[in-house]
């Protein structure tokens, strides 16, 4: 594990590259350790967490099999893990993108509650030894205890080298950032008592060493918080905390390496958008943070992310905030260099293998309801260091209508749940029961840190909620109708038309209103919306109108009133065009158009009247 260790610093720090031969050593030495017999000598906590921080900073994931040891190992030893320990564990695993298995996460979330339960953050508790932390650790992974040691130098061959760690003993801010950062890497929102453990770490550490969060820590906790929506503690613990982190962005805001600077903007400036300037005032250095920024050149960055993030910080300053000073000229190869990753990302993400089978169900959809669009679409407006444009999944041009759907990774994950099983057993209802205030399912979870802790799985995470509003912001945008996955999961596949075509006709009526001069709630109702079209088009024909606005003859007969029922059963589009086809035609003209309607439509809400139509015949 020390030599493992000591490659990945040497590598990280010299860029010395790691030889194939020396990497499958490792590897193997690493197996037979996590597999070997009873007599084998097995990995302690601290040692497994130095192998998972070996990888982690090589950016090489292990083998399969030593991977699901490692996880193993993990999960086994997580009762003994110092606080040093459980963040190194996870922030490999968000490092290397690999989630650890649930037992294996859950029982690390146990660790750390008890840890800060316990006491063991900043100033550590009262009377208690640290060696408490791993005091019987040997014993638990099967190791034979040296009978010819003296306990206490037993005692001290487990904890001496641990105590040499910031972290084996408490949570310090590093083993903090560490962990909020490696959730929101991961995209997944800790359970309520892992939060709590979290905000009361933090509320501790801010009380006792609020001078001490370095400008790495400040740059982790700062993009972790808000990536994931929400700022530590609640109430006035909330607002102590949120000026702690404010106070370190000010007191780094001259030593931030040029990566963390442009996290920092871009954090500030999201926060401030999604919040707003009452919940979330800046830093008293955000302006000079840009000023600084603005004398960079391209090459004083260590990853193409630190530009391009730079960009996406400007363009949310210049587009979603307001009263807020005009960004000052940067240099020209940072303006370059952003403009070059965006493009290489834009053409990563254009890939048509990378549309998923739900998003090309939509599309399909909404080709048979008869919606004219494009999909894929680049729309342009709004700036940063250059225009900026956002790819849309569908734009429907007659009514300037954007419809996204949102699969998983628009949401946050919770650890109990990585399969998402409680939106396949009514799970979903359940928590849509928690908010009483509303049955509109598009509104019942409103992207807070609120709603965020009722469920996560239904909350739009922070780069969707961007999303939404820079299509807001757009001028050929007036409506946008998001498909959440797990919405459309719960319809029938023989009844996702007809939902569908009910959430888009919808936009398309506010659409209708908006373009009118009236409120929606004007418009009386989806009927009256055709209504309303099929009279203009009558009064343009000078015919007579009175069918399309719904006065039937007593004495039409069954065919007609047949023909009233199904074209109140047709979607809003279907409708329309059907009224607009049966204006000036007499009743026999009109039972054939109806008759052939019916004969073309295979959806089952309609089966029933369909069936009537057929059996009257000709």
């Amino acid at each position: 594990a020390n030599c493992m260790g000591a490659r990945a610093t040497l590598s990280s720090s010299q860029n010395l590259p790691v030889e194939q031969s020396v990497k499958a050593a490792f590897d193997s030495a690493a197996v037979t350790t996590l597999t070997g017999n009873s007599s084998t000598p097995k990995f302690k906590a601290k040692e497994l967490s130095q192998v998972f921080w070996h990888y982690a900073s090589l950016g090489v994931s292990p083998p399969q099999k030593l991977w699901l040891e490692m996880d193993s190992a993990a999960r086994r030893l997580a009762p003994f893990q110092s606080p040093m320990d459980v963040s190194l564990v996870l922030w490999a695993c968000a490092t290397l993108d690999l989630k650890p298995s649930l037992e294996t996460w859950l029982a690390m979330e146990r660790r750390l509650a008890d840890l800060v339960k316990r006491g063991f953050v900043g100033s550590g508790p009262g009377g208690v030894p640290s060696e408490r932390l791993v005091r019987k650790e040997g014993d638990d992974v099967g190791r034979t205890r040296d009978t010819t040691l003296p306990r206490s130098s037993q005692s001290q061959r487990y904890t001496q080298p641990q105590q040499k760690r910031s972290g084996d003993s408490v949570l310090e801010w590093q083993q903090v950032s560490n962990l909020v950062w490696s959730y929101a890497k991961l995209r997944v929102f800790p359970d309520r008592g892992t939060k709590n453990a979290l905000d009361d770490a933090f509320h501790r550490l801010a009380h006792e060493k609020p001078e001490s969060i370095t400008s790495q820590d400040t740059s982790m906790l700062l993009w972790g918080y808000v990536t994931l929506g929400f700022m530590p503690g609640v109430g006035d613990d909330n607002v102590r905390n949120f000026r702690t982190l404010f106070d370190a962005v000010d007191r780094h805001a001259n030593v931030f390496k040029p990566d963390e600077l442009t996290n920092a903007l871009w954090c500030l400036a999201v926060w401030r958008a999604l919040e707003g300037s009452a919940s979330a005032p800046f830093p008293k250095s955000y302006n000079a943070m840009w000023q600084r920024l603005a004398v960079l050149e391209s090459t004083d960055f260590s990853t193409s992310d630190g530009v391009l993030i730079a960009h996406h910080a400007a363009t949310v300053h210049n587009e979603l905030l307001t009263g807020v000073d005009e960004l000052p000229v940067m240099k020209q190869s940072l303006i370059i260099a952003a403009e070059t990753a965006w493009k290489t990302q834009s053409t990563q993400h254009s890939d048509p293998s990378n549309v998923s089978g739900s998003q090309g169900r939509v599309g399909a959809v909404l080709s048979k309801i008869g919606f004219k669009y494009q999909s894929e679409l680049e729309l342009f407006g709004g700036r940063g260091f250059f225009q900026a444009s956002q790819t849309v999944d569908f734009f429907l041009p007659d009514w300037n209508v954007v419809v996204e759907y949102d699969g998983p990774h628009h949401f946050y994950d919770v650890v109990s749940d990585p399969k998402r099983a409680r939106f396949h057993n009514g799970g979903l209802v359940d928590a849509f029961a928690l908010n009483a205030h509303t049955n509109d399912l598009d509104h019942a979870f409103t992207p807070n840190a609120h709603t965020t802790n009722i469920d996560p799985g239904v909350t739009k995470n922070v780069n969707t909620r961007l999303r939404d509003l820079f299509l807001a912001k757009k001028e050929n945008v007036q409506k946008v109708v998001s498909l959440p996955w797990w919405e459309m999961r719960l319809v029938k596949h023989g009844e996702q038309e007809k939902w569908l075509e009910g959430k888009v006709g919808k936009a398309i009526d506010e659409v209708k209103a908006s373009r009118e001069g009236k409120g929606v709630e004007a418009i009386r109702g989806v009927n009256d919306v055709a209504i309303r079209e099929v009279n203009d088009v009558a009064t343009e024909k000078g015919v007579d109108s009175s069918f399309a606005s719904g006065s039937e003859n007593p004495n039409a007969g069954n065919k007609q009133s047949l023909c009233r029922r199904w074209i109140d059963a047709c979607s809003v589009s279907q409708r329309i065009k059907l009224e607009v086809e049966l204006l000036g035609a007499d009743d026999d003209a009109r039972w054939r158009v109806v008759r052939a309607a019916a004969g073309r439509d295979a959806t089952k809400v309609r089966a029933a009247l369909r069936g009537e139509i057929e059996t009257t015949g000709e």
